[in-house]
């Protein structure tokens, strides 16, 4: 009888051991962490551009009433899971803005990258200030064409260079998704930031060739996989086995 206590008493710490070693493999086992991450630029397709009034941007080609297309440049270098890379020279769509209010889903896309998702979630912020400088003095403070636009007018010298942040999700086929920034810019030689905010509360357009860079980087929430549920289903069971044998004990 006493053999069999020193027995049970010797099988116990054995069965504490299982489980905190299948506890520290659910601890440390990966998750899902495939997501859409890197560098991102891309301009106007050939002889495209956008054209800019107070309530629209009609990126073209084509003019009005659809995406304007885009190619992506040098810097673009882009994974995530159900293809890719994103690389340079792949062709897309940008959605025009002001014209639909779905243009936020699928804002950015490639044609020979189905699985790759970037939703608009956000423009801006813009400055604060609407005092637009009336000459092109690198020095002058930059401004917004009105109280809440998202764009920046700033003076560079040469001309007015026009910046327009935005904001965003990537997601793919994994079960993680990602958060997009950048800006899109161009320069409009020869024209003050002050010129241009009156042309457009004039109810007239800007139109200019233009550039995007940004970033995308992985958001830190994922699903557990299958076999992390399978490691946690075996760290139960083995509690609940010492859960037993104490007991009997």
């Amino acid at each position: 009888m006493r053999r069999e206590n020193n027995l049970r008493i010797r099988c116990t710490p054995k069965l504490e051991v299982l489980a905190l070693l299948v506890l520290a493999s659910v601890m440390l086992a990966p998750t899902a962490s495939a997501a859409v991450i890197g560098h991102l630029t891309f301009d106007n397709c050939g002889s495209g551009g956008a054209i800019v009034t107070l309530t629209t941007i009609d990126f073209f080609l084509p003019l009005l009433g659809g995406n304007g297309c885009i190619m992506t440049g040098g810097g673009t270098n882009i994974t995530y899971s159900g293809g890719g890379p994103l690389g340079a020279s792949d062709t897309g769509t940008v959605n025009d803005l002001g014209f639909t209010p779905a243009a936020n889903i699928d804002f950015i896309a490639f044609a020979g990258n189905p699985n790759l998702h970037f939703d608009l979630t956000g423009l801006g912020p813009g400055p604060i200030n609407t005092g637009c400088a009336n000459s092109t003095n690198v020095n002058g403070i930059g401004c917004a064409v009105f109280p809440g636009s998202p764009f920046l007018l700033a003076p560079n010298g040469h001309g007015t260079t026009v910046t327009l942040p935005v904001n965003g999700v990537a997601h793919d086929t994994s079960s993680t998704s990602s958060t997009w920034t950048g800006a899109f810019t161009t320069q409009l030689n020869g024209r003050t930031p002050a010129s241009i905010q009156t042309n457009i509360l004039s109810g007239n357009s800007e139109s200019s060739t233009w550039s995007f860079e940004g970033d995308v980087t992985a958001v830190a929430v994922s699903v557990p996989e299958p076999v992390t549920m399978a490691m946690i289903g075996g760290g139960l069971i083995a509690f609940a086995t010492l859960r037993r044998r104490r007991s009997r004990t």
